[in-house]
């Protein structure tokens, strides 16, 4: 289901503001057995809302970069260099043995050598 940015900000706010209703309710002489259960499932909502508030932001700096033709950013370039050092193999473990960077590409040579017959 594809929100738009001002229904997931909406949907926040009010769950934010029934959740301060209902936290200060509490403080002021407590609540009541469905208002607690209340409270559970909206702070519960929030959080959720938070998260895909925080996902939409997420999807969308993606999308924008190339969009507003500043691929070419300093930014764009520490996302970039983040993301490929994050995907980049280190070390994998060959026969009990940990094997490291300057090694591994015969690791894998070796290895697609005798699966395909080579």
């Amino acid at each position: 289901m594809e929100q738009t940015e001002s229904g997931v900000h909406e949907n926040a706010h009010k769950l934010h503001a029934k959740m301060l209703e209902l936290q200060a309710k509490k403080a002021g002489g407590g609540l009541a057995t469905g208002e607690a259960e209340e409270m559970v499932k909206v702070t519960a909502e929030y959080h959720n809302g938070l998260r895909d508030l925080e996902c939409f932001w997420k999807q969308k700096s993606r999308m924008q970069w190339p969009k507003d033709g500043d691929a070419n950013s300093r930014s764009f370039h520490c996302v970039v260099v983040i993301r490929r050092n994050g995907n980049r193999i280190r070390w994998i473990m060959e026969e009990d043995i940990f094997v490291y960077e300057p090694e591994l590409v015969n690791v894998f040579l070796n290895y697609f050598k005798k699966t395909l017959g080579c």
